[in-house]
């Protein structure tokens, strides 16, 4: 009998993977970033990967990394927290495990990033993003 893995490991797993994703030399990688200074925010990004290089497009994109099927629905309740980052990326991705997030939940405007193999993320659904 498996033992199904806890939220926070399926966090850490999923940081981990966006980190290899995104930990290049070209990428500067932000965690948890609210979108105002001090106390006055109003939403977060878990993640920011802004590519520095101009060759590579000097690209932002942010995402939501989801561990449990309750916590993406609760996001599904509520897809406005993060609009202020959202208008500002070039891309807008949830990354979670494909048992948690069904592609046609997805808001069109975002994308879904899922593991795969024992290090990667592929695009399970391309962001379609008019900027």
């Amino acid at each position: 009998m498996s033992v199904k893995p806890s939220a926070s490991a399926i966090t850490a797993d999923l940081q981990r993977r966006v980190k290899q994703r995104f930990g290049g030399r070209e990428w500067c990688l932000l965690w948890e970033v609210g979108d105002g200074a001090g106390f006055r925010n109003d939403g977060w990004a878990d993640a920011l990967a802004v590519c520095i290089w101009p060759s590579k497009g000097l690209n932002i994109i942010g995402m939501e990394l989801k561990a449990s099927r309750q916590d993406w629905l609760k996001e599904l309740d509520k897809p406005e927290k993060n609009a202020t980052w959202q208008a500002q990326c070039d891309e807008w991705y949830v990354v979670a495990p494909e048992s948690i997030v069904v592609l046609a939940e997805i808001p069109a405007a975002w994308g879904l990033l899922v593991p795969k193999g024992a290090d990667e993320l592929r695009i399970a659904k391309r962001c379609e993003r008019e900027k």
